[in-house]
C-alpha cells in the first residue's frame, strides 16, 4: 500500500527459498518490477518438507512450542538424514533461542559420526565465525544449531542440508508499560 503513495520506497525481498511466482503475482498489479536470481545460485536449491522426508513423524510446530516437544520432533529428523547422506555434509538447523539450541544439542548427543555445535545472538563474533567456518573430519558429519542470528546473507560452504522450524522469537515494544 506504501509503494502506491510513495513511488520513492523502495522493497527488496531475499530468501533462499523465496516462491518467486507467489511473490510476482502478489505486486504484479502494482508495476514493481521482480528479479529473479534463481539461474545464477552458486549451490543448486532443493525445497522439500518435513512431511513428505519422514510421514511417519508427527512434526507439527506452532507458535509457543516447548523446547523439548521441540527437540523430540527435530531429532528423528536430524538423526534420519544422518543416516541417508554423507558424513562430509554438515546440516544447518534454524530454532528460535538458544534454550532450544542447548536442547536440541542434549537430545542429539552421543549420535555417532557427529559433532553439534550451536550459534546465536550473544556470543562473540569470532566464537561466531570459528563455528561457521569450522570443519570436522569427513568421518565426522558437523551439524549447526542456530538462531536467526546466521540467517540472512551467510553461506557456509560445507552445509548440504538446511532444517528451518520456522520459529522465530522477536522483541515487542509495549508502549503502556515502555519496555519490550
Amino acid at each position: 500500500e506504501v509503494l502506491k503513495f510513495d513511488a520513492s520506497k523502495k522493497v527488496v525481498l531475499m530468501s533462499a527459498a523465496t516462491n518467486v511466482d507467489f511473490i510476482r503475482s502478489y505486486f504484479e498489479s502494482s508495476g514493481i518490477g521482480i528479479v529473479d536470481l534463481e539461474g545464477h545460485r552458486k549451490h543448486r536449491l532443493t525445497v522439500s518438507y518435513s512431511d513428505s522426508l519422514t510421514p511417519e513423524l508427527p512434526i507439527s510446530l506452532k507458535t509457543d512450542v516447548d523446547p523439548d516437544q521441540m527437540a523430540r520432533m527435530v531429532a528423528p529428523l536430524i538423526r534420519q538424514e544422518h543416516q541417508r547422506r554423507p558424513t562430509d555434509q554438515s546440516f544447518l538447523v534454524f530454532l528460535p533461542g538458544k534454550r532450544e539450541a542447548n536442547t536440541l544439542a542434549d537430545h542429539l548427543g552421543g549420535c555417532p559420526d557427529m559433532t553439534v555445535r550451536r550459534i546465536f545472538g550473544g556470543q562473540s563474533l569470532s566464537a561466531q565465525r570459528s563455528i561457521m567456518t569450522s570443519r570436522q573430519l569427513a568421518s565426522r558429519r558437523l551439524v549447526i544449531l542456530a538462531t536467526d542470528v546466521v540467517e540472512s546473507s551467510v553461506t557456509i560452504p560445507s552445509v548440504d542440508l538446511v532444517i528451518d522450524t520456522c520459529q522465530h522469537r522477536r522483541r515487542r515494544w509495549n508502549p503502556r508499560c515502555r519496555e519490550s
